[in-house]
């Protein structure tokens, strides 16, 4: 199958260096003149007396594309070069601030970050930049991205020391507000567009939407995430880890309540911009601790061959569906897999968020002895079957994992707000 189970994450305190992720083939590039090198030198915007020109623009531009994908339209390239243009002066900010806090990045800093993006990509050493090159993507631009973020981790970790703290009292406040109530936890990646004023709601939401096209595309959304999200989470893909619904935002509360598992929600206005959310998984809080709801899933699968016609294709696909209707129940799906020439497998008791995220919404939504439809897959034919769900109850997180959970949740609220305050001090010119 070509199917792949969504591995476990837990994010550190203050984001991971998440950097740039080239999981995208690097096939992409902007045509109508931002292809070369030769991109104008014309300073497009002043922050705090430190420039960025056009080709700085252009040049990050190009590599978003080649690692995100290219916009679906000509004025939504537009729109996310404008995105590109609020990055890259976020970034000076960022250096700035590290640079008044007399914080560097070294240059073996820089080199142990591409060598983890490297090694995270299945790729030789070295390879990274060279690849760049010869797409015709300035590696400089890659470079100084990382520097930023790098650099805003330190500043990030040096304003927030000492200031944000979690006491036992915060601990046992917590654990004793879960053993009293019921409540759900979401499983999340964000990706958020800001607006600095009401005027500007508009403009980032038409960001927000260019960015939902993309992922729809089958655009990686932790990479656009990566690219384009102005929330603290940003340089980990988004991910926001396990998230109490009573500490949302209402209307993202109610977004996500309506979705299933797997599914990214539409762009959701909140007072300061927009919101993509991605839902991972769910469960429930009772008297009890953590419920998590196990499905005893059967599957019946019948793979194409490598080199199979459409014709041939078509035929798998039509026994599939005479063996589906001559399954009933679990006990069926083994006999009649043999009796097509497919295979069976017994997947066990494993949590919806175990399965591959475009299967989740099939399984979700069956009763006991329910079955999904013939799903066609690039490599085979694909039938789940529930034989039941359970309610496992795993009991109250531990104090590392409150602890944890309460520092993530105030770092970034923190971080969000100290970013929003260096900008809204910062001298910020438009060269006229």
């Amino acid at each position: 199958m070509n199917c792949f189970s969504e591995a476990k994450k837990t994010r550190p305190i203050i984001g991971i260096v998440g950097i740039v992720s080239v999981l995208v083939p690097l096939l992409f590039l902007v045509q109508t003149g931002m292809a070369q090198a030769s991109a104008s030198n014309k300073i497009v915007r002043i922050v705090n007396d430190y420039p960025i020109s056009e080709y700085d623009v252009d040049a990050r531009l190009r590599m978003v594309i080649a690692t995100a994908g290219r916009p679906t339209s000509e004025s939504a390239l537009q729109r996310i070069r404008s995105q590109v243009l609020e990055g890259l002066t976020d970034e000076r900010i960022q250096l700035q601030e590290a640079s008044r806090l007399g914080l560097t990045v070294d240059n073996e800093e820089i080199q142990s970050a591409i060598a983890t993006i490297e090694k995270s990509n299945g790729m030789a050493q070295g390879a990274l930049l060279k690849t760049l090159t010869a797409r015709g993507i300035d590696a400089a631009t890659l470079i100084s991205q990382i520097r930023a973020t790098l650099a805003w981790r330190k500043v990030v970790r040096q304003r927030l020391s000492g200031r944000v703290a979690i006491s036992d009292e915060d601990i046992d406040a917590y654990l004793a507000d879960l053993g009293q109530r019921q409540t759900e936890e979401f499983l999340l990646a964000e990706i958020f567009i800001s607006a600095q004023t009401v005027q500007d709601l508009p403009a980032a939401k038409a960001v927000i939407e260019d960015i939902r096209d993309q992922i729809r595309k089958g655009n990686s959304f932790q990479t656009l995430a990566r690219q384009f999200s102005q929330a603290p989470t940003a340089a980990g893909g988004g991910d926001m880890g396990w998230v109490d619904v009573d500490q949302l935002d209402p209307r993202l509360a109610a977004a996500l309540r309506a979705m299933p598992v797997g599914q990214v929600s539409p762009p959701v206005e909140v007072d300061d911009g927009y919101y993509l959310l991605a839902l991972r998984d769910r469960r429930e809080f009772g008297k009890e601790g953590r419920q998590e709801t196990l499905y005893n899933l059967q599957r019946y699968y019948a793979p194409f061959a490598q080199n199979a016609s459409n014709a041939v294709k078509r035929q798998i696909v039509q026994r599939a569906e005479r063996a589906r209707a001559e399954i009933s129940g679990c006990t069926d799906v083994a006999a009649v897999a043999k009796k097509y020439g497919a295979q069976s497998t017994d997947l066990g008791a494993i949590r919806l968020g175990e399965l591959p995220g475009p299967l989740r919404p099939f399984i979700e939504k069956l009763g006991d002895s329910g079955k999904t439809k013939a799903l066609t897959l690039i490599d085979g034919v694909l039938i789940m079957v529930l034989c039941n769900k359970e309610v496992k109850s795993i009991g109250l997180p531990d104090r590392d994992q409150v602890r944890a959970t309460l520092l993530n949740r105030r770092s970034d609220l923190e971080a969000r707000r100290y970013l929003r305050d260096l900008r809204q001090n910062a001298l910020i010119e438009i060269p006229q």
